[in-house]
C-alpha cells in the first residue's frame, strides 16, 4: 500500500489522464449505468465461466 503522499500523486495523475484522454474528471465508466451491458462485464463472466469449468 502506497503512503499518503504517493497516493496523492497516484489521484493526481489519475484525474489528469481521465480528464485529457477521456474528457471527464470521473474514473466512472460511460457504462456505469448498465454494468451488464459493458465489455468488462462480459469478459469478467467469460473468465469465472473458464475457472469454474477447471475446477
Amino acid at each position: 500500500m502506497p503512503g499518503p503522499r504517493v497516493q496523492t500523486r497516484v489521484d493526481e495523475l489519475l484525474a489528469w489522464w481521465n480528464m485529457h484522454v477521456f474528457g471527464r474528471s470521473s474514473g466512472a465508466s460511460i457504462a456505469s449505468g448498465h454494468p451488464d451491458d459493458s465489455s468488462v462485464s462480459r469478459l469478467t463472466a467469460q473468465r469465472k465461466a473458464r475457472e469454474s469449468e477447471n475446477n
